[in-house]
């Protein structure tokens, strides 16, 4: 079932590549490279599923979570980093994140989550009706 995914994340390129992974599995992706940014888009949209990097140029995306885990406690938030100290994993379990990604993101793992966050959410619709096979791709973005 096609999702409402917010992807949030500085790297420009990653964001890009990470979009069109996710949106060739078939779901509805609405991405911010900024802390502001989403914190807006958390406010005015619904979602099923978050990808959020914790580092955000010199923002800190554990905010990012803490705002989405509030506004969406039904949907699935997981963290995305270079960087998975223990101390880092365990602040993010604390604001509600499902898993903790590591980068560079493997097609397989992205996968794994969006199947997981589609079993548990009914989700709001918006994305229904986008469907599409999974890509080939089983390299790292």
């Amino acid at each position: 079932m096609a999702m409402r995914v917010l992807l949030v994340d500085d790297d420009l390129h990653a964001l890009e590549v990470q979009r069109e992974l996710i949106e060739h599995a078939g779901h509805l992706v609405i991405t911010a490279a900024s802390r502001e940014r989403a914190l807006d888009l958390i406010g005015a949209h619904e979602f099923d599923a978050a990808f959020i990097d914790v580092v955000l140029g010199g923002a800190d995306g554990f905010d990012v979570l803490r705002c989405f885990t509030q506004a969406h406690p039904a949907a699935r938030a997981y963290v995305l980093t270079a960087h998975d100290k223990p101390e880092n994993l365990l602040r993010a379990r604390r604001l509600g994140a499902r898993a903790f990604l590591t980068k560079p993101l493997r097609w397989d793992e992205l996968r794994r989550a969006l199947d997981a966050a589609g079993d548990v959410t009914s989700g709001p619709s918006h994305a229904r009706g986008a469907a599409a096979e999974s890509p080939d791709k089983r390299g790292q973005l």
